[in-house]
């Protein structure tokens, strides 16, 4: 049966085909993202000029193109967006009992959790880590969840949200260095409706100029 949501979908990750999705259990429903050929879901994204104002708006719609059933586990292809360069980019993610998971396009017979669900604030979970260089160096990459349950308000509505960032730094000597990512807002059955960098208010956070968000608009789930 096909239902009609007000949603969106944006996912900051340049990934490939070719997962292999190891052996993971089944998801179990909720899901912090739904799954199906078909599903669609229309965005609003907004362009910001250097001085952090927006300066143009349009609309793109995101869908899952086809699914491969992979030693037992089905994965879902779609095209996703992409907030640091061209908007046309495509990724395959699956649903299990401890969240969304993708892979990476680097390490094609890698998959990793890339929303963790049920989730607690403070939770992450390590992706790459490199402590092999010279002595006092290190550097770690992988995702963090920032809070749950948080009232987000889109151009859909009102949704209660987990949010997602990357985390990514690194230490040489004693010189540390990281790097501020913009949050992803999920939606359990929903999926992500926000994406960008976005004060605790709501409001556009003027940290990287220019810059671009995506807010939800309006989806088709089957």
């Amino acid at each position: 049966m096909k239902r009609s949501l007000l949603l969106i979908f944006a996912i900051p990750v340049l990934l490939a085909a070719g997962c292999n999705n190891g052996t993971g259990p089944p998801a179990q429903s909720p899901q912090i993202m739904p799954l199906a050929i078909g599903n669609e879901w229309i965005g609003q994204v907004t362009e910001y000029n250097t001085q952090g104002n927006p300066d143009s708006t349009r609309l793109d719609t995101l869908r899952i193109l086809k699914s491969e059933v992979v030693n037992g586990e089905t994965w879902y292809y779609m095209n996703v967006f992409w907030i640091y360069g061209a908007d046309t980019n495509h990724g395959w993610f699956t649903n299990r009992s401890d969240g969304l998971y993708t892979c990476d396009s680097e390490h094609f017979a890698q998959s990793y959790r890339y929303a963790k669900y049920p989730a607690t604030p403070g939770e992450w979970v390590v992706i790459l880590q490199n402590d092999s260089g010279p002595p006092g160096y290190w550097s770690i990459y992988g995702r963090t969840v920032d809070t749950t349950n948080l009232s987000v308000t889109v151009p859909a509505g009102i949704f209660q949200c987990d949010v997602y960032s990357i985390v990514s730094a690194s230490q040489d000597w004693d010189v540390l260095t990281s790097v501020a990512t913009p949050g992803e807002y999920y939606s359990p059955n929903v999926g992500l409706v926000q994406f960008g960098y976005f004060n605790p208010d709501g409001t556009h956070n003027k940290f990287a100029t220019p810059d671009r968000t995506w807010q939800l608009v309006h989806a088709i789930l089957h």
